[in-house]
């Protein structure tokens, strides 16, 4: 139909935006848990290092004092046993070592397709799907429903409405143009059923304070960070970190992992049901409330109904 638009391939769009998001999730949590496996080996292997250099020096003691030429014989004999031993640590470093290296090689590769070019593939597929939908008027309700999928014959083309809509998303959330990591999306807290949070909720791993802190972070420096350049991770917080002299607890790489990391807010909602329920992060949910902020990052899973 002249004039027409049908716009059954929206779907397409966004399936293959949230696909990119867990391709680049997942592989961001499959590098951390390979890096933190890589410390905790070299860490493990440091301390058996410490260990056979104190048992070098004790037997090495036990060599120079006694005088009984069958004790000095079988501290000869542990001495060369610890040294050996040494020897084997320091060429499992060096294999340690090189293998991290290696590693890193390729773990810059696989980083560069995840978090770079599948994040500027899904911000341009989600620009898009803006654009589009700016231009989409449902008759009689003058929105896209929620599926986007039964439209054909029902829908006409209006004035181009991008600049209008994008300022109207602004107005009503600051946060909406601030693009997120892959797998994540702005969740309006009154999406959120906030009930689910405690009236006397503790504060016992993070205080309050602090949390509140790492949100104001999350605001006034990820964020802002990530709208420059939506590729970035959580090791360019890293060096951020480094540069300015901060340890991982206080840093921001410490704000990018609560929000981006495994420990992400994640909503669940069912079939039919009108809020999200929350699996993880009521005390940051609660606090943006106190912020008064309109929405915040997370993971969202919607539910079927079971038949």
């Amino acid at each position: 139909m002249k004039g027409s638009v049908d716009v059954r391939s929206f779907t397409l769009l966004k399936d293959l935006e949230v696909a990119l998001g867990r391709f680049a999730d997942t592989a961001r949590e499959v590098m951390y848990a390979i890096e933190r496996e890589i410390r905790q080996a070299a860490e493990e292997l440091e301390d058996r290092r410490r260990d056979e250099e104190r048992r070098a020096r004790y037997w090495q003691e036990i060599y120079e004092a006694v005088e009984n030429e069958e004790e000095r014989q079988q501290a000869e004999y542990k001495l060369e046993e610890a040294g050996e031993s040494l020897h084997r640590m320091h060429y499992c470093r060096k294999l340690l070592t090189e293998q991290q290296q290696d590693y890193r090689r390729q773990a810059d590769k696989l980083t560069e397709l995840a978090t770079g070019e599948s994040s500027k593939a899904r911000h341009f597929l989600k620009e898009s799907l803006d654009q589009l939908q700016a231009y989409v008027v449902v008759q009689g309700s003058g929105s896209l429903p929620s599926s986007g999928l039964s439209l054909a014959g029902g829908v006409r083309t209006v004035t181009p409405l991008t600049a209008v809509s994008s300022r109207a998303r602004q107005e009503r959330d600051p946060f909406a143009d601030f693009p997120l990591p892959g797998g994540y999306r702005w969740v309006s807290l009154d999406e959120i059923n906030q009930t689910e949070i405690p009236g006397d909720i503790k504060f016992e791993k993070i205080s309050s304070a602090r949390m509140e802190g790492g949100l104001r972070t999350l605001k006034d420096e990820v964020l802002p960070a990530l709208k420059e350049d939506p590729t970035r991770d959580g090791w360019y917080f890293a060096d951020r970190d480094k540069e300015a002299g901060r340890q991982y607890p206080d840093g921001q790489q410490r704000v990018y992992d609560a929000f981006f990391g495994q420990d992400h807010i994640r909503l669940e909602r069912r079939e039919g049901s009108p809020q999200y329920s929350i699996t993880n992060g009521r005390h940051r949910i609660l606090i943006a409330r106190e912020l008064s902020w309109e929405s915040i990052p997370a993971k969202t899973v919607d539910v079927p109904r079971k038949r």
